[in-house]
C-alpha cells in the first residue's frame, strides 16, 4: 500500500501566479490547486493536504513556524501519517527547516521544498520539486534523517544548506548533500544519521520566541550603532562577522554586555566553522540566520 503523506502549504513562489512575463505574485494558489500541478503524486503516495498560510517567506515569522512544527507533530502523533512535505518560499526556507528539525521529535521524514519560478512560468520548477519532495517523504530510507529539503533533485539536510543564488534553479549549497532523486527513487549516499550533537527543543502554542537581531559586519561599523541596536531591548544578538572576527572598537563596546544579553558570532561566508572568541559564543557551522533560530529556541525553552 502507498504511504500517507501530508502536504502543507505555507506560501511562496511555488504557489505564485504571473502578472506578466517578468512579474508575479507569491502565495496565490491554494494547496489543492498546487497539488494539481503535479498530477503524478497519487501514484507515489496517498495525498493529504492542509493550508497553513499563504505568505511570501520574507514575511514568515515565529508564529507560523510554531504552528507548522506543531501541526506536523500532531499529525504524526495520530499514527496515520507516514511523512510530511511543507511548501514555502525559498528566501527563508533554511531558517524554517532548521526550526522544524529542532522542534519535531519524530523518525518520520519531513521534507521542505519550493520553487524559484512561479507556477505559471513556461519552465516552472515547482511541480518537479514537489514530486521529488513527495518521493523522499514516501521513502522508508528517509526515516531517522531529520528534516530535509529537496530542490533540483538534490536532498539536503536542514542543518547544512543555504540559498546562494537568487535566480538559478540550482540555487542551494550544502557542505554535503544527503542524496539525490533519480528515476522516481530517493537515492541516499549515507546511512540514516542526525547532526552531532543534535538538539531537541520542546515547544507548545504558548511558547514565546524572544526578539533577536543579526548585525552585518563590515569595515568601519559604528560602535554607537551597535549600542543602539542592543538598547532596543533585544535578548539575542548575532554577529555576522568577517572571517569569524569583529572590529576592535566593536569588541570593546560590547565587552560589558556579554553578561546581559546573548551575543553569538557567526560568519558572512555562509560556510565553515566559527568558534567562540572575544567573549562571544560561537555558531559552529550554522550561518547567521540559522544561528538566530537556534539561539531563540535555547532562550525560549529555558535551556540557556
Amino acid at each position: 500500500s502507498l504511504p500517507n503523506v501530508l502536504f502543507i502549504l505555507v506560501g511562496g513562489t511555488i504557489a505564485g501566479v504571473g502578472r506578466s512575463a517578468t512579474e508575479y505574485d507569491s502565495g496565490v494558489l491554494n494547496v489543492k490547486e498546487l497539488i494539481k500541478t503535479a498530477p503524478e503524486l497519487p501514484r507515489i503516495c496517498n495525498v493529504y493536504t492542509k493550508q497553513l498560510a499563504n505568505v511570501d517567506s520574507v514575511n514568515q515569522n515565529s508564529s507560523i513556524n510554531i504552528d507548522l512544527s506543531l501541526t506536523i507533530s500532531e499529525e504524526f502523533a495520530t499514527g496515520g501519517i507516514n511523512g510530511a512535505v511543507f511548501m514555502m518560499g525559498t528566501a527563508t526556507i533554511d531558517q524554517t527547516a532548521l526550526f522544524l528539525d529542532l522542534t519535531i521529535n519524530s523518525t518520520n521524514p519531513v521534507v521542505g521544498t519550493g520553487s524559484i519560478r512561479p507556477s505559471t512560468d513556461v519552465s516552472a520548477d515547482g511541480p518537479g520539486n514537489l514530486m521529488s519532495a513527495a518521493i523522499v517523504a514516501s521513502s522508508t530510507k528517509a526515516r531517522n534523517r531529520g528534516v530535509m529539503v529537496v530542490f533540483n533533485n538534490k536532498i539536503f539536510s536542514a542543518h547544512l544548506f543555504t540559498k546562494i543564488d537568487a535566480n538559478s534553479l540550482d540555487a542551494f549549497h550544502s557542505e554535503s548533500s544527503l542524496g539525490t532523486v533519480y528515476k522516481h527513487v530517493a537515492q541516499f549516499f549515507f546511512n540514516p544519521a542526525r547532526p552531532s550533537p543534535h538538539h531537541y527543543f520542546k515547544i507548545d502554542r504558548n511558547t514565546s520566541i524572544p526578539q533577536a537581531q543579526i548585525l552585518y559586519g563590515h569595515q568601519e561599523i559604528s560602535p554607537e550603532f551597535i549600542s543602539n541596536v542592543i538598547q532596543s531591548g533585544i535578548k539575542i544578538l548575532i554577529l555576522a562577522s568577517m572571517g569569524g572576527h569583529w572590529t576592535t572598537d566593536g569588541v570593546e563596546s560590547m565587552a560589558s554586555l556579554t553578561s546581559k544579553i546573548f551575543i553569538f558570532i557567526s560568519g558572512l561566508e555562509m560556510s565553515g566553522f566559527v568558534g567562540g572568541n572575544h567573549g562571544f559564543l560561537g555558531s559552529g557551522y550554522l550561518n547567521p540566520a540559522q544561528m538566530r533560530i537556534m539561539a531563540q529556541l535555547v532562550v525560549a525553552t529555558g535551556q540557556d
